[in-house]
């Protein structure tokens, strides 16, 4: 098993509140949850610029990691087993996973760094892990410090080959991950390998909703029907009115 290292990253409010989170969360657990049960938050996991490691996950990778992260172990005492000798599962779990793409000037403007891009690659697709813990007495401690930026380093637990190897007239430039892959554990650890930033926000999972200056769901529903003479569904209103602009063109 190996592993790479990222920076714990912004966890947005909409994403704390993100419609369907629970549910996902309980499809792992075996008794159901309440939101005010867990603690949630959104990681930087890894992407596809080289690292301090002079190595990079390919794109195609980074998706295999997103498909395969749900359901694994959030550790935050370090990597489990054979990284530091402790055995056992995870203090929480990963609910979701997903790849974002950004312009190399988004990516600087989010993390505070470079990305280090290969020359054929021009855009930097990052991995994003949700994960939850439960607040727990005994997770205070950590949920504190996760907030407080402390507790701030993220590491990937993975499997993958590592076959190809970048040369510029016999210099080695950097060796690549492959697909197909598999993401093992995520973790906090002491230092990231891959370069990022510390936190700057923060968002539970149990907040008050803000008022004034937002539509609700049921209002903007209504404002699209409106709009386009139609009832749209409160689940299915975005693949709807895909839908109806494609029947349109």
């Amino acid at each position: 098993m190996k592993n790479k290292t990222f920076i714990l990253r912004k966890a947005f409010g909409d994403m704390a509140q993100a419609e369907g989170r629970l549910e996902k969360i309980n499809k792992y657990a075996l008794v159901p949850l309440a939101e005010e049960q867990v603690y949630a938050r959104r990681y930087l996991m890894a992407h596809n610029a080289i690292d301090r490691d002079v190595e990079r996950f390919n794109e195609d990778l980074l998706e295999d990691f997103a498909r395969t992260l749900p359901g694994k172990g959030f550790f935050v005492e370090g990597h489990p087993s054979s990284w530091n000798g402790k055995g056992g599962p995870g203090e929480g779990r990963f609910y979701n996973a997903y790849t974002e793409m950004m312009t190399p000037e988004a990516f600087r403007e989010f993390t505070g760094e470079e990305a280090k891009l290969p020359d054929n690659v021009t855009s930097v697709k990052v991995l994003w892990g949700e994960s939850y813990i439960l607040r727990l007495e005994s997770n205070s401690d950590t949920i504190a410090k996760i907030d407080a930026g402390i507790y701030s380093f993220t590491s990937i637990g993975f499997k993958a080959p590592y076959v190809e190897i970048t040369e510029d007239r016999g210099n080695f430039l950097y060796g690549e991950y492959t697909s197909k892959g598999e993401a093992l554990e995520g973790s906090l650890v002491w230092l990231g390998a891959q370069p990022g930033a510390m936190a700057k926000e923060h968002s539970h999972t149990h907040e008050e909703p803000q008022k004034g200056g937002k539509d609700t769901m049921k209002e903007f529903l209504e404002k699209l029907k409106k709009v386009f003479g139609k009832t749209f569904s409160e689940e299915g209103a975005v693949e709807e009115i895909k839908q109806m602009l494609d029947e349109k063109d």
